[in-house]
């Protein structure tokens, strides 16, 4: 017989509810690729400086 399976309810559900949990990762390669060009398209209101964003992270 198999295991049941558990759901855990993620997502954002509220944009004025209380923020509980964020996941964030080391800024790596995928900020370097970021252009001018193509920020908009992928949602950055800009480009990001990497090596601070590395340190601020850090």
């Amino acid at each position: 017989m198999n295991a049941p399976i558990t759901t855990t309810k993620l997502g954002a559900f509220s944009e004025v509810g209380r923020l509980r949990e964020v996941l964030v990762h080391r800024p790596d390669l995928s900020l370097q690729r970021l252009t001018p060009e193509n920020c908009k398209a992928l949602l950055f209101d800009d480009v990001l400086w990497v090596k601070k964003a590395r340190q601020e992270h850090d």
